[in-house]
């Protein structure tokens, strides 16, 4: 997407649209249980004790938001 009809001013948004497609059609629309929605998962088992605490939880969660906020 072109921001103010120059190629230095572009805005990308594709990675955050992917991830929100991901996040809530893959799990929820189809019923996929595998890689990290999976709660079985070597990934999900390995990130309790590993990477942060939680973080796969809070990424597969419905009610949380993949976008971050701006301003107070």
């Amino acid at each position: 997407m072109l921001a103010f009809g120059t190629l230095e001013k572009q805005i990308l948004i594709e990675p955050i649209f992917a991830q929100w497609i991901q996040s809530s059609y893959g799990k929820t629309s189809y019923g996929f249980d595998v890689l990290l929605s999976s709660m079985n998962g070597p990934a999900f088992n390995a990130g309790r004790s590993i990477w942060l605490p939680g973080w796969l939880n809070a990424v597969n969660e419905n009610s949380n938001s993949l976008f971050l906020t701006i301003g107070p």
